[in-house]
């Protein structure tokens, strides 16, 4: 597991933990991330799936679980994703698509409350930016 916190941004201050499972595969195939902070996110799915594009078409054996640790930190710093694949949560990606002043308010009131309830001791180690 790794803890992402992130000191900048919209998701400025946020704690988001991600699982990886390293296939037997690997460096072959890309390893299987999941958020395991439930987020909204047009690139989080109601179960943690993530969409980033490292992760499935564009994976080449040279990349890193550092390369992937970037990336998912690229995801929370860039505000508006450029959307690549539509394997979001259909409903965030909706709202983000249709009335963008909406996903802000609602996605500002859901990392405040995450903020307020998230414990600060994991058994990972963490990742800072």
């Amino acid at each position: 597991m790794i803890l992402i916190y992130l000191f900048q941004g919209f998701y400025r201050g946020g704690r988001f933990i991600f699982s990886f499972k390293v296939g037997p595969n690997y460096p072959h195939e890309p390893p299987k991330v999941k958020c395991e902070t439930p987020v909204y996110h047009p690139n989080i799915d109601l179960e943690g799936n993530v969409c980033l594009n490292i992760l499935r078409e564009d994976w080449k054996p040279v990349l890193t679980i550092n390369s992937i640790v970037y990336g998912l930190q690229y995801l929370f710093l860039v505000r508006y994703y450029c959307l690549i694949t539509i394997r979001s949560l259909p409903t965030s990606l909706q709202l983000w698509q249709d009335d963008i002043f909406s996903w802000d308010a609602l996605t500002t009131m859901h990392l405040h409350f995450l903020l307020q309830t998230s414990c600060s001791i994991f058994p990972s180690f963490s990742v800072s930016l």
